[in-house]
């Protein structure tokens, strides 16, 4: 999954935190969390400000809802094309056809074979009539063209269909979708809390998303720069 890029300007000394174990991610979370309450009572503390925070969460949560709904989709048009269209018979060589799903490359390589196999058995006739087996073996070779006319005719023929089914348009809204989702979480990790309020409410955000899912490195690198100085 494509997440946006952190902004340019970040300390290039600054350590690379994309290297963080897993487990390690949900530690760094709870002791985010933990934060709150040990600084509760000092100076840092002030009236609830978390709106933006509440905003940021929200945004994520809706494009996450989104790219759920637009990955069964294309998933469902994927599966409706494959069942349409995975067994449509396609010629593969002399006397043979294969189903599409195994494939153009495999399907004119098995086409080839056939014609250089049928070609090599007429050899022998070279030896006796030199110009009968130049004769035959034109003709094998207007055949062999032929079928790889009519190999490609059939796949762009199932190329409509996949169109008609909509697979590429639904993977591209989806994979759209998608990275609009973790740009959403990568900002509401990059936000910069001034208050312990704002701390509290962003770790309860991003530990809430992280019982679900695993968090991108560019969410735990947005989230941990979120707590260096800003470099103007």
């Amino acid at each position: 999954m494509a997440a946006a890029d952190i902004a340019d300007g970040a300390d290039s000394r600054a350590p690379d935190f994309t290297k963080i174990p897993d487990p390690t991610r949900r530690l760094m979370l709870a002791g985010l969390a933990a934060a709150a309450a040990i600084g509760a009572g000092g100076a840092l503390a002030t009236a609830p400000d978390t709106a933006e925070i509440e905003r940021l969460a929200a945004a994520y949560v809706a494009a996450s809802a989104l790219a759920e709904q637009l990955s069964a989709e294309s998933d469902e048009a994927q599966e409706a094309f494959d069942e349409a269209t995975r067994e449509t018979p396609i010629p593969a060589g002399i006397g043979v056809r294969m189903d599409a799903y195994i494939g153009r490359a495999e399907i004119e390589k098995s086409t080839r074979e056939s014609f250089e196999t049928a070609r090599l058995r007429l050899q022998m006739l070279g030896v006796v009539d030199r110009a009968a087996y130049e004769q035959a073996a034109a003709v094998l070779a207007r055949k062999r063209d032929d079928m790889l006319a009519q190999i490609d005719a059939a796949f762009a023929e199932i190329e409509v269909e996949r169109e008609r089914y909509g697979v590429k348009a639904k993977l591209d809204a989806f994979e759209a979708a998608d990275d609009a989702q973790q740009a959403a979480l990568v900002a509401l990790g990059a936000f910069r809390c001034t208050s312990t309020a704002q701390v509290a409410a962003k770790a309860r955000a991003l530990l809430k998303i992280a019982e679900e899912e695993y968090l991108p490195d560019a969410a735990v690198e947005a989230l941990l720069r979120s707590f260096l100085p800003e470099v103007a």
